[in-house]
């Protein structure tokens, strides 16, 4: 005894701005997406048939007879939820043979007019695409027609769109992400900026608040160079605070003050001037315990007539924490005091010495091997080759090259050998 029928529920149809959607039809080459994919998915539920299980049949057979994959009944009938067991007289939906591509199935009770209806075409476009129908336009239910050729175009051509669509709405959102993402970045650097110039600005108020040193008590080695240049200060703004050991060899354990004096009163500031700066006169004089000897029968000239405080002497000394051969004497002088020649000789050098630290130097090639040097000086006034006399002016005191004020620094050599030059004035050599 056969099964009863099952009545196939007639599908919805649906309208779009691209044209109708039509379920159950596959396309050549065009993926189904949206409503027509659901359409297809429905219209296979729709048109299945019944099929009782026979005595020792299997889901492969039953694949094989239908010609079907065993995935594809499975779909169909969820009773199997995956497995491959059945029994007989099980009855199970047999979903209906894929259709080829750009072909359709007539509905129950559908004609040729309700056919073009559906699909929104002419009759004339579908009897084209299917010349089997005949004049009456007779059709039957289940029957495959091929699908014409604009109602074809006309999907594609909304699938496109679809696409297209979706592909600027992506990238619309990814653009939107980015910008949200620099938007983000920029307030990050800003946040980053602002906390870092606050951390600046805590660090200056710190740094600020703490009481910068207004003394310095002086360690070994230390020079008014050294100690000016650790506390941002001009040495010669450093000596001017300082006057009491200003062009002085500096003693460790002295207190030197880092900020100006205040204002003394004017006749103490008369007896600075003159502990510093002498009268000329035909002997030396001199406001320290450290000076020049005065003349004595001696073939040598005091380079600097009028000044003979000796601010550093012949020997080692420790300059900027480095341990020196000082060859020569300085003698303290004010800027533009007259240098002489100590005794008559040939210029040798008379140039701007950057090399060593000279600045404005003169050199002298007396008789007997003997030469002296005139150095740091602010000007010349001999030339290289020319010959000059005892006490002729060569230069003036200045504080050019390595220096920490103006002062000269005279130096005495016998066949280029330092030797201390007063010594000579003395008496020792001649």
């Amino acid at each position: 005894m056969r099964p009863p029928p099952i009545r196939l529920k007639r599908l919805s149809f649906a309208r779009s701005a691209a044209g109708p959607l039509l379920t159950g039809i596959r396309l050549s080459g065009t993926p189904l997406t949206g409503t027509l994919l659901a359409g297809v998915l429905l219209l296979g539920l729709a048109g299945a048939e019944p099929y009782r299980v026979k005595p020792g049949e299997t889901l492969y057979r039953i694949a094989l007879r239908t010609g079907l994959s065993e995935q594809t009944i499975q779909k169909a009938n969820p009773v199997l939820r995956g497995g491959h067991t059945v029994y007989a007289g099980q009855v199970l939906n047999i979903p209906p043979k894929p259709l080829p591509p750009g072909t359709f199935r007539v509905r129950k009770g559908e004609n040729l007019k309700k056919l073009a209806r559906r699909l929104g075409v002419g009759e004339a476009e579908i009897r084209r695409a299917n010349p089997q129908i005949d004049r009456r336009g007779t059709l039957n239910a289940g029957q495959v027609l091929r699908l014409p050729a604009r109602w074809i175009a006309a999907q594609r051509k909304a699938e496109q769109v679809a696409r297209q669509r979706a592909a600027q709405k992506k990238a619309a959102q990814q653009a939107a992400l980015k910008k949200a993402a620099a938007k983000k970045a920029a307030a990050a650097k800003v946040a980053a900026a602002k906390a870092t110039a606050a951390k600046v600005a805590a660090a200056k108020a710190v740094a600020a608040k703490k009481a910068k040193p207004t003394t310095h008590r002086v360690q070994f080695g230390d020079t008014f160079f050294n100690i000016a240049r650790r506390y941002g200060i001009n040495p010669i703004t450093l000596q001017g605070y300082n006057p009491r050991y200003a062009g002085r060899m500096l003693e460790v354990g002295t207190v030197l003050s880092l900020v100006a004096p205040k204002p003394r009163p004017a006749a103490v500031r008369t007896v600075v001037r003159a502990a510093v700066r002498l009268s000329p006169a035909p002997a030396l004089r001199t406001t320290t315990s450290r000076s020049a000897p005065r003349r004595s029968p001696s073939v040598w000239e005091w380079p600097v007539p009028g000044y003979g405080r000796v601010t550093s002497d012949f020997g080692w000394r420790t300059l900027d924490g480095e341990k020196e051969l000082h060859k020569g004497i300085d003698v303290a002088a004010p800027p533009g005091t007259p240098v002489v020649a100590a005794r008559s000789g040939r210029v040798i050098q008379a140039q701007l010495d950057r090399t060593y630290g000279w600045g404005w130097t003169v050199v002298i090639q007396h008789p007997d091997g003997w030469q002296t040097r005139y150095a740091h000086l602010s000007g010349i006034a001999v030339q290289a080759r020319q010959l000059v006399r005892q006490g002729e002016r060569v230069g003036a005191v200045g504080s050019t090259g390595r220096v920490t004020g103006p002062h000269l620094h005279f130096g005495l050599y016998r066949n280029w050998d330092p030797h201390n030059p007063l010594a000579v004035y003395a008496g020792g050599a001649d």
